[in-house]
């Protein structure tokens, strides 16, 4: 019974292939499905990319009044100079982390004093603040 099934399928499989070797220019019909996958699958990919910039560049250009503040108490420490501020908070509005990009931050006693800073201005432990030197200085 095993066999006489096999027999049948190769011979539905044969009879298939047998008809798309006989459709004419197969290779342009298979090259445009293809093409057409293809397309699908860079549109959806480029949607959800420009999505996704378009959430973080909201957040990194439109700094709250929070990160304002901070970043412009940062910015008074001597030898620190322009600085820019990330807050990030969790579901129950507490600070999870901070980011800190700051003009000074290269010279490493600003860079604690910066750590100092936002610890105590936001009650966030040392290990949840990082900070960067400003690219080009500022």
């Amino acid at each position: 019974m095993k066999s006489l099934r096999k027999e049948s399928f190769k011979g539905k499989c044969k009879e298939i292939f047998g008809r798309i070797r006989s459709v004419k220019n197969i290779e342009i019909v298979i090259a445009a499905i293809l093409a057409v996958v293809a397309l699908t699958v860079y549109i959806g990919i480029s949607f959800g990319a420009k999505r996704a910039s378009k959430g973080v560049s909201a957040v990194v250009t439109e700094m709250t009044e929070e990160e304002r503040r901070l970043s412009e108490t940062i910015s008074k420490i001597e030898g620190v100079g322009e600085c820019a501020t990330l807050i990030t908070k969790g579901d129950n509005k507490e600070v999870v982390g901070v980011i800190v990009v700051a003009a000074g931050a290269k010279d490493m006693s600003k860079k604690v004093q910066i750590i100092r800073c936002v610890e105590t201005a936001t009650g966030v432990t040392v290990d949840r603040i990082q900070v960067y030197q400003m690219a080009n200085g500022g």
